[in-house]
């Protein structure tokens, strides 16, 4: 027999995000019949009405709305909490791609079959599944069933594996194929490994992340307190990848789609083994947004086989923003504890007087919690596209449509709406996000605006007023103005360039010193520039008096030795690491002696704060140098 009763109350609860300030109950009358009553509701209800008839509730639902509590009822059911909208899970597959998906990612050691329904009142579902398959994972198939699909009659038909041509090995042969891909944008195919870890630890761990008991910090897909950045790799990446290795400590890229790759590369200047290897190194994550059918699967694999956390998939992908937007409802209520009895308030007076500009503030408000309740659903069937559905360019539409006539208000909307995953996503990774910037047919198109509104809007809800308040004053240090002060040597591997970045763990060091420099005003910032290139030039002088154990290359010098000298100059290389072997002892005395011979040659003293930098500039020389005309 089918009840209803998780399905209403998944509608209840997508009434309460639309209207915040309803205080309601829900009644079973019986089987067939549920009212859900809005206790006390001031503004106009048959609008409300309506819009739960017309955008709400689903076209069979047994449910209606009402402004009075039914009479005669068998049961009150218990309301969908905001604080966990997965609620065991109940109610949330309704096609029969989800049911496989759900089922595939719960049961990933099993092969499922055909999955048929018997709809009507004695609904009932048949699951194939092939052997061999335990008792007590037909119990739990069951039970999986019954809570996602509102049955009691859930039947488990077990099929031989030997037996050739059963549906079972048909719908696994199909799985590989691209009708299976498209099942609701996550679907699961053994052969891929990261679909079936990410779906396990989503089934698994789903109701603790959304009530807070697991933390990005905790996630393996997430890397804490590193740099990072967000870079997209269509039409061969916006942003130089060799000058990101330098700054970011790991940059997770959206990976080029199958016919993108090659470009990708090109412009990159990098073969596929070495974009295989920085995986390995762990600098760089493959992020999988698109269908996994529409990639290089070879190299993916490949990928994988090295580092099985250097790829984040759809499913891997969702886990973060669900541990993002439970993270961003929890902080923003610690630092306004009462903010959303506040915004009930302003929902209420703003129906009642028909206020759009009380209404506004009050979404403005209540965004953080009801971001979070709206999320699962789309988070649990729908790959990231489904963002714009939830996300923070909703608030953006809202005012859009009073900034832009009404014959462009759609254009608008639809542009935000695409816009929105790549920065909640960055965000969700603590990464910098690098606007587009795309030239077509002469024009040039950037998502600049409103990516900016956005991460101001969700840093605002993240860091709370005062913090934000100070991180306002310090946003001048914009990421891609800072890139431009660095010059890449473009005939280096980039593989050559990543082991650099970790020899001097140039991300901390040379990103704090790049970040300086923006800081200052244009003029001061190129003179320093200049001073410190002229530096360089100097240390690499050899000195009258130098004895032959100094005359060892910096990493901005050249010595102009014959091949005869070569041998002993190793040699004396050898001598000298020997003597100077822990990196502190040896930066100190070459820090020590380049001031002194600074400090006579330009008749003037250098503080420790250049000292440091001079010696960090010549130690990566020969791979990145600071640019006194930034482009």
């Amino acid at each position: 027999m089918y009840l209803a009763d998780d399905e209403v109350r998944r509608t209840d609860l997508a009434l309460r995000c639309r209207y915040p300030e309803l205080d309601t109950v829900i009644y079973r009358v019986n089987d067939r019949e549920y009212v859900i009553f809005c206790e006390s509701y001031e503004g106009d209800f048959e609008q409300l009405k309506h819009q739960f008839n017309q955008e709400i509730r689903m076209i069979a639902s047994p449910a209606s709305v009402s402004k009075f509590p039914p009479k005669i009822y068998e049961k009150i059911l218990p309301p969908i909490s905001w604080e966990n909208p997965v609620a065991e899970f109940r109610a949330s597959a309704f096609t029969e791609g989800e049911v496989r998906n759900l089922l595939e990612g719960r049961f990933p050691q099993l092969i499922f079959g055909q999955i048929k329904h018997y709809p009507g009142k004695d609904y009932r579902v048949e699951v194939s599944v092939r052997e061999p398959v335990k008792k007590e994972e037909i119990a739990k198939i069951r039970e999986v069933l019954q809570k996602a699909l509102g049955t009691d009659q859930a039947a488990v038909k077990i099929e031989k594996r030997e037996t050739e041509g059963t549906s079972a090995e048909k719908t696994d042969k199909d799985s590989e194929g691209g009708n299976f891909w498209q099942a609701a944008g996550l679907a699961f195919a053994r052969e891929l490994p990261w679909t079936a870890d990410e779906a396990d630890y989503w089934f698994t761990h789903a109701e603790d992340i959304y009530q807070n008991r697991i933390g990005r910090e905790q996630l393996p897909y997430y890397r804490a307190g590193q740099k990072n950045c967000f870079l997209d790799g269509a039409f061969g990446g916006s942003m130089d990848l060799r000058k990101l290795l330098l700054l970011y400590e790991t940059v997770y890229l959206e990976m080029p789609l199958k016919e993108q790759l090659s470009l990708f590369l090109e412009k990159q200047r990098m073969s596929r083994s070495e974009l295989v290897e920085l995986v390995q190194m762990g600098k760089v994550v493959l992020v999988l947004t698109n269908l996994e059918s529409r990639y290089d699967l070879p190299l993916l694999e490949e990928a994988c086989a090295e580092n099985p956390l250097g790829i984040l998939g759809k499913r891997g992908i969702n886990v973060l923003l669900a541990a993002y937007f439970s993270e961003l409802e929890h902080r923003y209520a610690g630092h306004e504890p009462q903010i959303y009895e506040m915004a009930r308030e302003l929902y209420r007076e703003g129906r009642k007087t028909e206020d759009h500009g009380l209404l506004q503030m009050a979404h403005l408000s209540f965004f953080p919690l009801q971001a979070k309740a709206e999320s699962f659903l789309y988070l649990n069937n729908d790959s990231v596209f489904s963002l714009g559905a939830y996300g923070a360019n909703r608030i953006f539409e809202e005012a859009a449509g009073e900034w832009f006539p009404k014959e462009q208000r759609e254009y608008v909307q639809l542009l935000l709406q695409a816009e929105a995953y790549p920065i909640h996503l960055a965000l969700a990774l603590n990464g910098t996000y690098f606007p587009k910037k795309v030239e077509f047919k002469g024009r040039t198109y950037t998502d600049y605006y409103g990516a900016d509104f956005m991460e101001n809007l969700l840093s605002f809800y993240w860091y709370g007023p005062r913090e934000f308040s100070l991180m306002e004053k310090t946003r001048g240090q914009e990421a891609l103005e800072q890139l431009r002060l660095v010059q890449c040597q473009e005939s280096l591997s980039v593989l050559d360039i990543a082991k650099r970045a970790d020899q001097w763990n140039t991300p901390a060091r040379f990103g704090e010193l790049v970040a300086r420099l923006y800081a200052m005003e244009p003029r001061e910032r190129e003179t320093k520039i200049r001073e410190y290139n002229h530096l360089l030039l100097e240390i690499a002088q050899p000195e009258k008096n130098r004895l032959a154990t100094d005359l060892i290359l910096t990493g901005a010098g050249f010595l102009p030795f014959y091949d005869q000298f070569s041998g002993g100059i190793e040699l004396l290389g050898l001598l000298k690491r020997q003597l100077f072997s822990r990196e502190p002892f040896r930066a100190a005395a070459e820090k020590k002696k380049w001031k002194k011979q600074l400090e006579k040659s330009e008749n003037k003293t250098y503080d420790d704060q250049t000292m440091d930098d001079i010696y960090l500039l010549d130690r990566i020389y020969r791979v990145a140098r600071l640019n006194t005309n930034p482009r």
